[in-house]
């Protein structure tokens, strides 16, 4: 037994001392749900566009607790490592009662029952500002005795050159599996300045900006094929050559087990999470396929990944849940477990 703690010990170490050389990961890194607020915010805007007749949404695009980009997180990992602290219990019932609110909401308004439905939006409101108000009261607890770091800066490129765009509004492309573009919504004209007739027949990545590695690529197509949501964060290019960054997920289209085709739903990203992970990670990576090659980029992507026992879509839903890199802690096994398949 003693002899499998001082292995253990000394992988733990040999683990985290490679995990330093890929892009290091700040265990002592604050929390922030700044990301998770900006996106329930966002979300709350399009409830009230909704109302005002302003856009239409589809019954499934008002999903579950556990459907959300938050909820799925909050199930994967979140609860495990976040779960002990009572404001994240109270913000876990409040979230399941948000999204039966939504739902009620939706039906009454299709059915013409305007004054219902505002009714209802009010204690959607008051719920909304309660579930962000325990996010900040668990964001302050969890950061107790954590020093403040200097951050990295935000590029002034990353601002200045970025075409304008109201983050309250989601744009859509549909894209079959292969990549080639069907369909942009109005939403996303307004912003790249394209028009479906511009992008019909052409392949998603011709609008995927250069700074995108082409590992980053392969990996896209690649998991175009599964049947599961994916997200990644991307950037792309306008048509007057400005650019936006965009949270970007993937919703399959499933027909008899198979993949039919995918609609891409684009939202606002954190800065503060492009500058301090995105930007030097795809660097990275572009630096190492423009000396190594494109098997060389993915070598260095799957070695980061699996320092952090994540996904790329856990890493990225890690990052925008909780604005910090760092090792998976849900379900994970020990080092010395991975390496000899065992649970520890």
């Amino acid at each position: 037994m003693v002899v499998i703690v001082l292995v253990s010990i000394e992988l733990t170490y040999f683990c985290i001392e490679k995990t330093n050389n890929l892009l290091d990961i700040d265990m002592g890194m604050k929390i922030s749900f700044e990301q998770a607020r900006l996106d329930h915010l966002a979300w709350m805007h399009r409830m009230r566009h909704l109302l005002d007749g302003k856009i239409e949404l589809q019954e499934n695009e008002i999903v579950s607790h556990l459907q959300c980009r938050l909820g799925k997180w909050f199930e994967s990992e979140g609860r495990d490592e976040f779960g002990h602290l009572d404001e994240i219990q109270k913000f876990d019932v409040k979230h399941v009662k948000l999204h039966k609110l939504a739902k009620e909401i939706y039906i009454e308004n299709n059915q013409g029952n305007r004054a219902i439905a505002e009714e209802l939006f009010i204690d959607l409101s008051t719920t909304s500002q309660e579930i962000v108000a325990l996010l900040n009261e668990a964001e302050t607890k969890l950061n107790i005795g954590i020093e403040e770091v200097a951050e990295r800066e935000i590029p002034v490129k990353l601002i200045d050159d970025a075409a304008p765009w109201d983050k309250s509004n989601v744009l859509v492309v549909k894209i079959q599996p292969n990549n080639e573009i069907e369909y942009v919504n109005a939403f996303f004209t307004q912003v790249f300045g394209f028009e479906n007739k511009d992008l019909i027949g052409k392949n998603l990545n011709s609008i995927l900006h250069p700074d995108v590695p082409k590992s980053i690529e392969k990996i896209i197509l690649d998991l175009n094929s599964k049947t599961e949501k994916t997200t990644k964060i991307l950037k792309f290019v306008t048509y007057n050559g400005k650019f936006i960054w965009a949270i970007a997920d993937f919703i399959p289209t499933v027909t008899n087990g198979v993949t039919t085709d995918l609609t891409l739903k684009l939202s606002g990203v954190n800065n503060a999470i492009l500058a301090k992970f995105i930007i030097p990670l795809y660097e990275e990576v572009k630096l190492i396929e423009a000396k190594k090659g494109e098997s060389s980029g993915l070598l260095f992507l799957n070695n980061f990944l699996e320092e952090r026992n994540r996904t790329m879509d856990e890493y990225v839903q890690n990052l925008i849940m909780t604005g910090r890199d760092s090792i998976k802690s849900a379900e994970k096994r020990s080092w010395f477990g991975k390496l000899f398949n065992i649970n520890l």
